[in-house]
């Protein structure tokens, strides 16, 4: 980490040359890059977190702001906006 308190009154301007936050830039890359070639593999087949990750859960709705789910997470990275067009994307793979 790049070790800044939260009480430090910094910019991102003073951030970004930290030496530390072009390594922490790349992780992140790899980590979404390897998210969106592990989703593209699991939607493919056919098996249990396709099955966990397609269903929900049937249950009362929970108290306070709702979590943000995996599959908002992938839309959002994939820059569509229904899971059906992440499900198109990943049969139409160029790989």
């Amino acid at each position: 980490m790049m070790k800044i308190s939260w009480t430090e009154k910094r910019t991102n301007e003073e951030t970004i040359p930290n030496p530390g936050y072009g390594r922490r830039k790349r992780n992140l890359s790899t980590i979404e890059n390897r998210r969106g070639k592990m989703i593209g593999h699991l939607v493919r087949h056919d098996n249990l977190f396709k099955t966990i990750l397609e269903g929900k859960i049937e249950d009362r709705t929970g108290r306070g702001r709702p979590r943000a789910a995996y599959i908002d997470q992938i839309k959002e990275k994939a820059e569509v906006v229904t899971y059906q067009e992440v499900k198109t994307l990943t049969q139409n793979r160029t790989d």
